[in-house]
C-alpha cells in the first residue's frame, strides 16, 4: 500500500495468523527531493509478545542508505490466557471443612458415660431424649432436629428428634458389640455407677446392636429387634454372646418402670428396637462412636 504526500504517512495493515501477527509499516518521505521511498519494515509479533524485525528493503532515504533492520524481539513473556496465578495462596475452594471436628461426641458438649476424652477419643455415653422411635429405623439414622437434643442442648426433650440427634457431627450411634471390640473398650470402661435402691440414678445408653428372643445377642447379627442392648445399670444382663463388651439389655417392662424410656410395642413384645422413644434428659440415651 503507498500513498504519495508530503507529509510522512504510516500505514498499518494487520492480520492476524494462528498464533502470529503480521504488521507491514510503509514510510514514505518525499521532503524537498530527499531521496525517494523509504525502507519498509515487516515486523512480526508472536503470541508472547517479542517481535523479529525482518530487514529493511533499501529505498532512497537520505543519502540512499539502506533501511535499518529490525530489532531482534525479547521474546516477551509467555502468554498465559489471564493474569498470572500465584501458587503460593491457599486454595480454599472444594477443600475440607476448616471446621475441627468434635471431640466430645455429644452434640451438647457434654459426655456422660466414658468421659474421659483423652482416654475415649472415639467413644462417648450422651444422655437426651427422642421423639422419632427406633433405634434400627429409617428414619433414626439421621437427625432429625439439627443435632439440639441433649441433657445441655436446647432440645432437652428430644422433641422431633432421633437418636442421632444426640451424637456430635461426624459421630453416629454405636452399632453395637463388634464396634466396642474394635474399640477395645467395654461397658466396665464406661464409669457408670449402680443405681441405688428404689430405682434412683438408673442410667442406660443404648446402641443400634440387634437381639433374637427371647433374650439372643449376636455381634453379627443383621437381623431381629428384640430388646435395647448397651451398657447400663439396669435391666437384664446381657447375653453372653454379646458380653462383653455389652453389659445390659432392656425389654418393655423394664422401660416402663424406668421414665423417661419408653419401648412397649402393642403389637408385639419383640420389637423394642423400633420403637423406642425417651421423652426427657434423665436416665442415660444413646452411645455416640467415631
Amino acid at each position: 500500500m503507498r500513498l504519495g504526500s508530503s507529509h510522512q504517512r504510516v500505514c498499518f495493515v494487520v492480520g492476524p495468523i494462528s498464533v502470529a501477527l503480521l504488521v507491514l509499516v510503509d514510510c514514505s518521505v518525499n521532503r524537498s527531493g530527499l531521496g525517494g521511498m523509504g525502507g519498509t519494515t515487516v515486523v512480526t509479533v508472536d503470541a508472547g509478545g517479542g517481535a523479529a524485525g525482518a530487514g529493511g528493503m533499501g529505498g532512497g532515504a537520505i543519502g540512499g542508505s539502506s533501511g535499518t533492520g529490525g530489532r531482534a524481539g525479547d521474546g516477551g513473556n509467555v502468554s498465559g490466557g489471564g493474569a498470572p496465578v500465584d501458587s503460593s495462596q491457599p486454595d480454599d475452594g472444594g477443600g475440607p471443612s476448616d471446621v475441627p471436628p468434635a471431640t466430645t461426641g455429644c452434640a451438647d458438649g457434654t459426655r456422660e458415660a466414658f468421659t474421659d476424652e483423652a482416654r475415649f477419643p472415639s467413644i462417648a455415653g450422651c444422655a437426651g431424649g427422642w421423639s422419632v422411635p427406633g433405634l434400627l429405623t429409617e428414619a433414626s439414622m439421621a437427625p432429625g432436629c439439627a443435632r439440639a437434643a441433649g441433657n445441655d442442648g436446647s432440645n432437652r426433650m428430644g422433641t422431633a428428634c432421633t437418636v442421632e440427634d444426640l451424637c456430635a457431627d461426624g459421630w453416629h450411634v454405636c452399632r453395637g458389640a463388634s464396634e466396642l471390640t474394635l474399640m477395645a473398650v467395654t461397658c466396665r470402661d464406661a464409669g457408670i455407677a449402680p443405681a441405688s435402691a428404689g430405682g434412683s440414678g438408673a442410667m442406660f445408653f443404648a446402641t443400634r446392636q440387634r437381639g433374637t428372643a427371647p433374650t439372643g445377642c449376636s455381634p453379627d447379627a443383621t437381623t431381629g429387634s428384640n430388646n435395647l442392648h448397651g451398657c447400663g445399670n439396669f435391666g437384664r444382663a446381657e447375653d453372653p454372646g454379646c458380653a462383653p463388651p455389652l453389659d445390659r439389655q432392656i425389654e418393655n417392662t423394664a422401660c416402663a418402670t424406668n421414665p423417661p424410656w419408653s419401648c412397649n410395642d402393642a403389637a408385639s413384645i419383640m420389637t423394642e428396637a423400633m420403637v423406642a422413644t425417651k421423652s426427657g434428659a434423665a436416665a442415660g440415651g444413646v452411645l455416640c462412636c467415631r
